[in-house]
């Protein structure tokens, strides 16, 4: 069975991200894994810090990352595991994808950002669709552990580990 001890939590400052990092954060406890939270800058942002504060890059992430740090500090509250923090420049489903994959990443957690409470964000599907471990959507309003859980499946070989990851939450759950 699947476990999830190397997890990748997107982080944007929004009630849906701080949701998907405590969520993170039970279920690496639970694994005794880790949790990253990546926050992801778009290049448009550095350009205009750049031209309009004349700030380097490397302050401008140096910024940004002291307040991702400050923020899940706040979140972690008495949780034994403490997330490391990673700043990222680029498209967010394309970043999250890439870091997950690199740092060989056993589960990507993501808020659902989105204002209907059955839909996904644009950013959340692409994710889904791109990258190479389980992704697990987490809404604002779900507490504590999961009662049901959907696997969609089709005929390809990544079917066996949609049901594996789905199989092992519900377990653990």
């Amino acid at each position: 069975m699947k476990t999830f001890r190397s997890i990748i939590c997107g982080f944007d400052f929004t009630p849906d991200s701080e949701a998907a990092l405590r969520e993170a954060l039970r279920i690496a406890e639970e694994e005794d894994g880790t949790v990253m939270a990546c926050h992801v800058i778009a290049p448009r942002y550095i350009d205009d810090q750049q031209q309009f504060l004349n700030l380097p890059t490397d302050v401008i992430l140096s910024k940004v990352r002291n307040a991702v740090e400050l923020r899940t500090t706040e979140i972690v509250g008495d949780s034994a595991v403490r997330p490391s923090v990673k700043v990222l420049i680029g498209r967010p489903e394309f970043a999250l994808t890439e870091e997950a994959r690199e740092m060989g990443a056993e589960l990507l957690v993501l808020g659902a950002s989105s204002d209907q409470k059955r839909r996904t964000g644009v950013i959340a599907r692409r994710c889904i669709a791109e990258t190479s471990c389980p992704v697990l959507i987490n809404r604002n309003h779900h507490l504590g552990r999961y009662r049901s859980i959907i696997a969609a499946v089709d005929l390809t070989d990544l079917s066996q580990q949609v049901l594996e990851a789905a199989a092992k939450l519900a377990v653990d759950e």
